[in-house]
């Protein structure tokens, strides 16, 4: 449902939907509904876009949509992940937001990415290039402002496992629950490969169907997800970034003397150095 005037944007928008719907079938399992309603909602209405409800999701198209610019295609792909979570698995989205908002925000990513390629899947535009993940990446580490200096340290990180309620604004808030469970993801998938842990989420999202699970049962499809030899570093990250808001913060020094790596944040994980 849109209004006058967008009919090239809707397009593009409805095939975009339909190819994201194909690929959460595959690896989260069928979709058990026959209707799927998105609602591109007019300019007065902005206010009401990007919200998720079981069967309907809301976005609003810019009357500027450049091909090369995937903003308004996050955004759906977004949203259509919720119709998973947490329209079908259906998790606490006050206790443990990080069960819908990270794991969406983090399957929407991987979309972009096999969609249109890792490193132009946020910006294709001649030479600008940006990928989603290196997006993700500065939006994680600013202070405050996502026009922050790219390379600022990140500050000291929130426990991801936090009820909306403990946070003290919308911006840690969304950097948390949004960014950083995001990123969490993406490094179990370093430790574990993507099509292992894109098995672990599909087989939690078959498994609680029309459930209401908590962290915990998440968690444990997480780590079993990695190799059993790396089950106790995943162990022990899934903890340290959930319950405790550790970083992985680390510094090299180089000169003709060699080379220096310290770790200054709480984990511990591998790290290859090239």
């Amino acid at each position: 449902l849109t209004v006058p005037g967008r009919d090239a944007a809707s397009r593009r928008l409805l095939q975009r939907v339909s190819v994201g719907l194909g690929w959460l079938q595959r690896h989260l399992g069928p979709y058990p509904y026959s209707e799927l309603t998105v609602v591109d909602v007019p300019g007065a209405a902005r206010g009401a876009a990007a919200m998720e409800y079981p069967t309907l999701f809301t976005v609003w198209t810019r009357w500027w949509h450049p091909a090369g610019f995937h903003l308004a295609d996050e955004t759906a792909l977004h949203e259509l992940v919720h119709q998973y979570f947490q329209g079908i698995v259906a998790s606490d989205e006050v206790q443990e937001p990080w069960l819908d908002e990270g794991v969406t925000t983090y399957l929407s990513g991987v979309m972009l990415e096999e969609f249109f390629g890792v490193d132009r899947s946020f910006i294709d535009a001649g030479p600008l290039r940006l990928g989603w993940w290196d997006r993700l990446r500065l939006w994680t580490t600013a202070r405050g402002s996502p026009w922050a200096a790219a390379t600022e340290r990140p500050r000291l990180a929130l426990p991801v496992g936090r009820a909306a309620s403990d946070f003290r604004n919308r911006w840690d808030y969304a950097q948390t629950v949004y960014g950083r469970t995001a990123a969490l993801l993406r490094t179990l998938e370093g430790l574990a490969g993507r099509p292992a842990l894109l098995a672990a989420l599909g087989g939690y999202a078959r498994e609680q169907a029309f459930a209401h699970p908590t962290g915990a049962v998440l968690r444990d499809w997480l780590r079993r997800a990695a190799p059993a030899a790396r089950q106790p570093i995943v162990a022990r990250l899934l903890a340290g970034v959930i319950d405790r808001g550790e970083v992985l913060d680390v510094g090299i020094t180089c000169d003709a003397a060699g080379i220096e790596v310290r770790r200054r944040g709480g984990l511990a994980l591998p790290l290859e150095i090239v």
